[in-house]
């Protein structure tokens, strides 16, 4: 996984949560906390830092992927700001996201093994997306979506369905007030 994810976390985790729920996370966790961006980890110490941070929090693991795509979401606004650039709506930009991440990511990281996704326009107010990954992420995503709703000022809701039994292959129901 990419390294932006992991300083994305723990930046999180310590903005959110504090400077002892984090070193309590890495410490439980059994990793040494040292990540740069543009490395490349394991998702394996991901998934331990959620855990360990559930444990702490008391909050199920699947909310806290969730809530850090919302996160997540705002952070890339930040660092990636030429992605949201030249979009004015919500389904405009889920119709161009699949490439505007391609080319923003692969600039950066050319080895990057990308989740894949099929979006369709059902009419004004839905929008439906399918979503693959290597990476068994689903709930991640979902922040993400929500993270978008929110950047484009758009009231709604977010139906995730399973299509497989792990998060591997997802579908997204966006449905606007």
């Amino acid at each position: 996984m990419k390294g932006v994810i992991f300083t994305e976390f723990l930046e999180m985790v310590e903005k959110e949560f504090g400077d002892e729920i984090l070193e309590e996370v890495i410490e439980e966790s059994g990793l040494d906390g040292i990540y740069t961006s543009i490395g490349m980890y394991p998702k394996s110490d991901l998934l331990k830092m959620v855990s360990a941070l559930s444990k702490r929090t008391k909050k199920e693991v699947s909310n806290i992927f969730q809530f850090f795509g919302l996160y997540l979401l705002e952070s890339f606004t930040i660092l990636y700001p030429s992605i949201f650039a030249n979009t004015d709506t919500l389904f405009d930009f889920l119709e161009k996201a699949k490439e505007l991440i391609r080319t923003e990511v692969r600039k950066i990281y050319p080895e990057a093994k990308l989740p894949n996704f099929e979006t369709k326009r059902i009419d004004d107010k839905k929008f439906e997306i399918i979503y693959y990954s290597d990476l068994d992420l689903g709930e991640l995503a979902l922040g993400l979506i929500q993270g978008c709703l929110k950047q484009f000022k758009n009231e709604g809701q977010v139906k995730m369905t399973r299509i497989t039994e792990n998060d591997l292959a997802v579908n997204f129901l966006i449905k606007l007030d």
